[in-house]
């Protein structure tokens, strides 16, 4: 496989899904989101698996579908708890550019509902997990995207442009 992929990682809310989408419309590649994936597979939804099996079981079914992902040429919207996973997060950075889509915490709370469950330990606050991964996000990202509040579509340009230029 050649590095031909483009993955998007972030905290949730960060618009990976979003901006994803309009990576692929704009260059052809074929879009994927792995919590998707995750769904389709366990047929329950990643809040909802956690829910019911647990944090550390969801995780595990988050590596098996990444470690068995074999694509190129597409876009890959990754849930915000990936970075925990350095097995998984090797075999995405050995196959494509990792984008990191930075965005505040003030601005990803507004956009967060107050009842969605995240990978995160029991008891751990959203600031909290906010603040523990910020700097794994950094240290797996081949090009961090500062977002704030730019609109979905200027992000997508700024990646491509900042792809184009290497």
């Amino acid at each position: 496989m050649n590095k031909s992929n483009i993955i998007m990682i972030g905290m949730p809310s960060s618009g990976k899904t979003t901006v994803g989408n309009l990576l692929s419309d704009k260059t052809g590649k074929s879009f994927l989101d792995t919590d998707h994936i995750i769904q389709s597979v366990t047929g329950l939804s990643p809040k909802d698996y956690v829910s019911a099996h647990g944090l550390d079981n969801f995780l595990e079914i988050q590596q098996k579908v990444i470690l068995d992902l074999a694509v190129e040429n597409s876009i890959i919207a990754t849930g915000g708890g990936v970075i925990y996973n350095a097995e998984a997060m090797e075999h995405l950075k050995s196959n494509g550019m990792v984008i990191y889509l930075k965005t505040k915490f003030e601005i990803l709370e507004n956009r967060v509902s107050k009842d969605r469950k995240l990978a995160r330990k029991d008891g751990k606050s959203f600031y909290d997990t906010y603040l523990e991964r910020i700097p794994l996000y950094e240290n797996y990202s081949d090009i961090i995207i500062e977002c704030g509040e730019k609109p979905s579509s200027d992000i997508a340009e700024e990646i491509l442009k900042t792809i184009q230029q290497g």
